[in-house]
């Protein structure tokens, strides 16, 4: 009677752990990985730094220029593409009611708000992010294979 008992008991201690470790308790101790950043400036001001910058998705009017070829003259507006490679010296314009997303290194997602400006300068084999005028909100790739917000 006594084992059965004890049984009986450990049956439901165990239940009752199994239910609480599922209805979401939580170790105070976790440091939240999950933060926002919106950067806004008024002057250049490098935001971000990137091995590989893709133009990924576009929304509205964006204009990509491009520099000229014998390195003196004019920018040109190239032709926007999604996931197009963004290189030295492009620079990237959001129009009013005009978004593009940004992919840094496959592991950030910048998206650029409207009426925003952005250059692309490198250094050695470094590609920096340069914020000209406007917004950018970033959000972090985690290695779960899921965006999240920093």
């Amino acid at each position: 009677m006594k084992k059965r008992f004890l049984a009986s008991v450990l049956a439901i201690t165990l239940t009752m752990s199994m239910c609480l470790a599922g209805c979401g308790a939580k170790n105070n101790n976790e440091t939240s990985e999950e933060s926002s950043e919106e950067i806004t400036v008024e002057s250049e001001e490098v935001v971000a730094e990137a091995t590989v910058i893709k133009l990924t998705k576009i929304e509205g009017e964006v204009k990509v220029w491009e520099p000229p070829v014998s390195g003196a003259g004019e920018f040109t507006e190239a032709a926007v593409i999604e996931n197009m490679n963004l290189v030295d010296r492009n620079s990237v314009e959001t129009r009013e009611e005009a978004y593009a997303w940004l992919t840094l290194d496959d592991t950030k997602l910048a998206k650029m708000d409207s009426s925003s400006y952005v250059d692309i300068s490198q250094y050695g084999r470094t590609l920096e992010l340069g914020l000209t005028s406007g917004s950018i909100f970033f959000q972090r790739y985690k290695a779960t294979g899921r965006w999240r917000i920093f």
